[in-house]
């Protein structure tokens, strides 16, 4: 009986605030009783309904201005308010609706006949859908947030068609497209600020018994917003247990992602949390990596379904579910199957494909809480390796270098030497007056002579692809045409023409490499079977010229922080998010590197952490590390194998991620 006294007095309280109809009122109360209680009247639940409800209110008061709500019919001309904590209904005066669609609809405005720059009017972004009985949906095309007017339908296409046709000649007409325009550009305003305004506007009947209101001239005290009943709205007495949900956003796929998400959560699980994964991926990655590995499988603690499965459970509470389906579903099914989940799990992770890849993407970046994003870090970034040979090895080394040029030189020009020659007919003629022109020509214009003698081919556009050398796939050369009987027609042709040809090419290739002018090492290793590059290391023993112990060493040479800043930030930016569109929502960046980096660059990002646009976590693992991480049944290896280094480095980063969640 004391519950229902209390959810009888509830609506009369909660329409001071909003000014809803007494059985509207009644219904929310009792809708949010049974979620669990929460506030009076409640605070929008993600950063992106807060957003679209706060650039709405700005728009309309700089619209509007200092007025009178009784001449409007109510405040800036709003009757009333519903808000959920997914959503709000506004009911407004027709006046208020022309003013609404006036202020808030976006457009451009062309510049002066002096050469002013155009400029948009209205809320960047925001696109409106008609709805049924008489309603219209405001959303954003960056994803989060919804606002729906009540009998608005008519007087809303009115007012829509009668701007569009009193656009002056240039302007656009920006709410018509499906995608936002270059001129809208994105809200700064700053976190609190849109807070503050998206409560106004949930409270706004406060003051509609004001003799005056100006919210763009003087915003009100927050004693003010507390209203008559400030107990009630810190809480209703039934406080809700909410987990904090986290969407993971990037630009590109294949950095591991999906794995590295699903091992942090795993790490929490063990450390006695309840994580609640969902993948709104559309290649359902998660999915198809632990399918068949759960304990069990059925209807989650949340209306979901039956497409959860339970990975883990501990003994100190902590649990690791996975929850799948979601892709392919409508917006509002995903919104009330993770808002419930809200009341179960202690972190919700939202894994997505990238940015733009489908409505998914745009549902999460609007619904959590916060957001991370996963990027490739390239060891390169922060410095290079340099290799430094000793005094002994040096001039070996160069010797080497130029012996390969030398025999890359003669490689590359017999190629287009034998393939013109085959080019020629039904049986292969040397082409030795061209070659004789090319040497000439090359000696002049210093040009490679294997491209000098392609471009003075002249039937070069041909279908003959270029040959393959000895060992490639067989003893002898071989054209990709007719392949099987051309083995013995062609093959005594390309071994009489190496004499020749190095008789030709002679003068030039002394000139080019000098010493290391070696025809008759180049015939013996174009006869030889390929083998691979050269490994210092594997000659005999007794070789004078192999590298011995410290001939070679590499070192470590850093960047400058302001160089390694700057490449780092260009790397997030371009795989991870734009900071304009993350609408400073993104709390850190979880580095996958490249390959194993060495220690002076890990401690150069540690120590730089927090100078980039997001804050880079000071651990990671390596791509290669990430990969093998569901080898195991495709359950994590943070679970199967936690004493593993990769595990331990896992855990690393989820108690750093922690951190920064909580903060």
């Amino acid at each position: 009986m004391a519950v229902q006294r209390q959810l009888f007095d509830l609506p009369a309280k909660r329409r001071i605030y909003t000014g809803e109809a007494h059985q509207l009122a009644r219904q929310r109360v009792v809708e949010q009783h049974e979620h669990g209680g929460g506030p009076l009247v409640p605070t929008a639940a993600t950063v992106g309904q807060a957003t679209i409800e706060a650039v709405v209110l700005v728009a309309l008061a700089l619209h509007i201005g200092w007025h009178r709500p009784a001449q409007l019919g109510g405040v800036y001309g709003i009757r009333s308010v519903s808000p959920t904590t997914t959503s709000i209904d506004l009911d407004l005066t027709e006046d208020g609706i022309s003013l609404l669609a006036e202020a808030i609809l976006p457009r451009t405005i062309p510049g002066d006949e002096t050469g002013g720059e155009e400029r948009l009017i209205g809320v960047p972004g925001l696109r409106f859908t008609a709805l049924s009985r008489g309603r219209v949906r405001l959303h954003r095309l960056d994803g989060g947030g919804e606002i729906v007017l009540t009998r608005a339908g008519q007087r809303w296409r009115r007012v829509c068609e009668d701007l569009a046709a009193q656009q002056p000649a240039g302007a656009s007409a920006c709410w018509l497209a499906t995608e936002r325009t270059d001129t809208e550009h994105e809200d700064t305003r700053t976190p609190w600020l849109i807070a503050r305004w998206s409560t106004m506007l949930r409270r706004v009947a406060l003051w509609r018994d004001a003799n005056t209101v100006d919210f763009a001239a003087e915003l009100p005290a927050p004693e003010f917003l507390a209203g008559p009943y400030p107990e009630l709205m810190a809480s209703a007495g039934l406080e809700a247990r909410r987990g904090i949900t986290v969407a993971c956003l990037a630009r590109g796929g294949g950095l591991g992602r999906s794995t590295m998400l699903l091992e942090v959560a795993a790490a929490w699980a063990r450390q006695g949390k309840r994580v609640l994964v969902a993948d709104l991926d559309p290649q359902r990655s998660l999915e198809h990596a632990v399918k068949g590995e759960a304990l069990d499988e059925g209807t989650a603690p949340w209306a979901a379904g039956g497409g959860e499965r339970v990975l883990h459970r501990g003994d100190n509470d902590g649990e690791l579910r996975l929850l799948t389906g979601l892709v392919g579903t409508s917006v509002e099914y995903q919104r009330r199957v993770l808002e419930a989940a809200q009341a179960h799990a202690d972190l919700i992770l939202l894994d997505t494909a990238p940015i733009g890849a489908g409505p998914e993407v745009r549902f999460a970046a609007g619904f959590a809480d916060v957001a991370i994003t996963c990027v490739r870090i390239y060891g390169d970034l922060f410095g290079w390796t340099e290799t430094v040979y000793s005094d002994r090895y040096w001039p070996i080394h160069q010797r080497r270098q130029r012996r390969t040029a030398m025999m890359n030189w003669l490689n590359d020009t017999y190629d287009v030497y034998v393939e013109i020659g085959m080019d020629a007919g039904p049986e292969p003629v040397a082409p030795t007056a061209l070659l004789d022109d090319a040497v000439v020509q090359a000696r002049t214009t210093g040009t490679p002579l294997a491209d000098t003698l392609w471009d003075l081919h002249s039937h070069r556009d041909t279908d003959v692809e270029v040959l393959a050398r000895p060992g490639d796939d067989g003893a002898n050369w071989l054209g990709v045409e007719d392949a099987d009987d051309s083995l013995t027609r062609v093959g005594p042709w390309i071994e009489a023409q190496r004499e020749p040809f190095l008789t030709a090419v002679g003068t030039l290739g002394r000139e080019l490499f000098g010493m290391e002018w070696d025809p008759a090492g180049w015939i013996e290793h174009q006869r030889a079977p390929l083998e691979g590059p050269e490994q210092p290391g594997i000659e005999a023993a007794d070789d004078p010229e192999a590298p011995r112990q410290g001939d070679i060493t590499h070192v470590y040479r850093s960047y400058e922080d302001e160089t390694a800043i700057a490449n780092v930030n260009t790397s997030l930016v371009r795989d991870g998010l734009d900071p304009s569109s993350a609408a400073g929502r993104v709390i850190a960046a979880v580095p996958i590197f490249d390959q194993e980096l060495p220690p002076e660059a890990l401690e150069h990002c540690a120590r730089l952490a927090s100078s980039f646009v997001y804050p880079v976590l000071d651990t990671g693992l390596s791509w290669s590390q990430v990969m093998g991480m569901l080898w195991d049944r495709g359950i994590p290896l943070t679970l199967t194998h936690p004493d593993h280094p990769a595990a331990r480095e896992v855990t690393a980063t989820a108690d750093r991620l922690f951190e920064r969640i909580t903060r």
